[in-house]
């Protein structure tokens, strides 16, 4: 298939008007959602000959709705519609002159006509920052000296602005100096062109820069939502922190869990679960608003960022999302399915200077905290019963060490360290932990040896236990899970991304817990080795004769 996604739906154009106008009579004539749906199903069928899965799926959802949500579902589907419609081949853009000399800027443009591209000019730094207020834009021809401003300060606040960051801006300016060209490309140029501008030069770059524009658009884009994805919220994430803080206002971020997606999909398909993902991120869509940034995270996880916003507020907005769900009828195919369609949300406040995966790792601890309680919930920071869980580290590098009990011990864990495996060994058989992080490669007993002995004693047969080790062939892996690892890291790692590991084993449903004991309680059985429970009441403190790390070394 190689024409482009806009020229593909060009061939469907009569559907979607189809759709649109027979859309536009639901709220006069209910009984026209059956004709909306027979031209959903018409359009799902062309749409995946034409290779276009997002539109197959959206056109499924339709089918799918309920009466009560048809109209919203098509209007969300069109809206997506012309966002793909308007991702055009390069010689289609929309592009941006900022001159204010007239015959610089004539010449300018008649360097750049093509068919199929819009032409715009501004002549000043205040029209220009109005017409990317106003205007989607692909390409901008940027010049120094501006009547009101420098042209610099007008590239700073694109790339300060969320909907500009990533617009290729070309600097056209009669000032060659290295200076004035190291200056611009360090806040934000993607090129730096000499006046009087070279026709075919000045033509190269634009096109290259269109492209390599769209490409960028695209690696921040979840292929199936439409939503940014990690990479496209890191993008916008900062301009939202620097301008809540500048304004002095709140920001949060809220993680909502889409609990029941990987059963979806197994059991009913990836089509059953896609409609599931769009039904769910349309509503949470909706919820915030348009003035918040909504993406999605991991594969069954959205992240909003919500600028004055408080965590209370951004708490009832899920909550009034999850409400709002459990009585969409477009979800009966997977309650009749006996699928428990639950999900879950956590809500953290912004620090003023905090990196969105710190943000989202607060919003993710009570994201489990939310889901330990059965789901359908969200829980914010302050709705936390903390309680203290005892984890046991076997790590002889120090470093490591001393980086992994800071992280734990700030997120209100108390932590057991030892170097060497038979200490942590002898330790654990008179005590108790409820999570266990182990290195392979330690002194005394190694880590496989000590996970599969941990394993063979009754009462930590269910306890989640991370191997976290710079051994990582297939064998080992393999090796480590058989032996009956919960995870396994390997090293370098993200302390960010392992605390999140710990959390989610930590809060898992009593169900995957039970389901875990079953499997290690097998195990043991089989190897005939089952050891009495010693006295609880009688564990000690914690291990002797080693200090624990100095949180100030982290």
């Amino acid at each position: 298939m190689t024409d482009s996604v806009p020229q593909r739906l060009e061939t469907l154009s009569a559907q979607f008007d189809g759709l649109e106008t027979a859309a536009a009579s639901l709220g006069r004539d209910p009984s026209v959602g059956t004709s909306v749906r027979r031209i959903a199903r018409s359009l799902e069928s062309a749409a995946q000959a034409l290779e276009l899965k997002e539109v197959a799926a959206g056109a499924m959802a339709i089918q799918r709705a309920a009466d009560a949500h048809l109209e919203r579902s098509v209007a969300n589907f069109l809206a997506r519609v012309a966002e793909l419609r308007d991702e055009r081949p390069t010689d289609q853009a929309t592009i941006l002159i900022v001159e204010d000399n007239k015959t610089v800027a004539t010449a300018t443009k008649a360097y750049l006509r093509a068919d199929g591209r819009e032409l715009l000019i501004a002549e000043s730094a205040e029209k220009a920052l109005e017409t990317l207020e106003e205007r989607e834009v692909d390409l901008v021809i940027l010049d120094l000296i501006l009547p009101d401003r420098d042209g610099r300060d007008v590239l700073v606040q694109m790339r300060e602005a969320a909907a500009t960051a990533i617009v290729p801006v070309i600097v056209l300016s009669s000032n060659a100096g290295a200076v004035a060209r190291a200056e611009c490309m360090a806040v934000g140029a993607d090129d730096f062109l000499e006046k009087p501008a070279d026709p075919k030069a000045l033509r190269s770059a634009a096109a290259r820069h269109i492209k390599a524009g769209r490409e960028r658009r695209d690696a921040v884009r979840d292929g199936l939502t439409g939503l940014p994805n990690r990479a496209g919220l890191l993008a916008h994430y900062e301009q939202y922190r620097r301008q809540a803080a500048a304004a002095g206002v709140p920001l949060t971020v809220a993680v909502l869990s889409l609990d029941p997606l990987a059963e979806v999909t197994m059991r009913l398909g990836q089509d059953a679960g896609d409609r599931f993902l769009l039904e769910v991120s349309a509503a949470v869509h909706e919820a915030i608003g348009k003035g918040d940034h909504l993406g999605r995270w991991e594969t069954s996880e959205l992240v909003a960022v919500l600028p004055d916003r408080t965590a209370t507020e951004a708490k009832r907005m899920l909550e009034t999302t999850i409400h709002m769900l459990a009585r969409d009828d477009a979800l009966d195919e997977m309650r009749d399915a006996r699928i428990d369609i639950t999900l879950s949300g956590g809500v953290a406040t912004v620090g003023t200077d905090q990196p969105l995966h710190d943000a989202i790792s607060s919003a993710q601890r009570s994201l489990y905290s939310a889901r330990a309680a059965g789901g359908d919930a969200v829980h914010a920071e302050v709705d936390l019963e903390l309680k203290t869980h005892r984890v046991l580290m076997v790590e002889d590098d120090r470093v490591t060490s001393t980086l992994l009990h800071h992280r734990l011990v700030r997120d209100g864990h108390e932590v057991v360290a030892f170097e060497d495996g038979r200490d942590a060994y002898d330790w654990a058989a008179d005590a108790s932990f409820d999570l266990a992080i182990l290195d392979v490669k330690v002194p005394g007993m190694d880590g496989f040896e000590l996970l599969a002995r941990l394993r063979d004693i009754p009462r930590y047969v269910g306890v989640p236990i991370v191997m976290l080790t710079g051994m990582g062939s297939e064998a080992d892996v393999v090796r480590g899970l058989e032996l009956g690892a919960d995870d396994y890291m390997l090293k370098p790692f993200s302390p960010t991304e392992l605390l999140a590991r710990v959390r989610r084993l930590l809060h898992a449903h009593p169900g995957q817990r039970g389901e875990r004991q079953g499997r290690s309680a097998a195990r043991v059985a089989t190897d005939g080795t089952t050891a009495p429970l010693p006295d609880q009441d009688t564990e000690p403190d914690g291990p002797p004769g080693l200090d624990p790390p100095n949180e100030a070394q982290a």
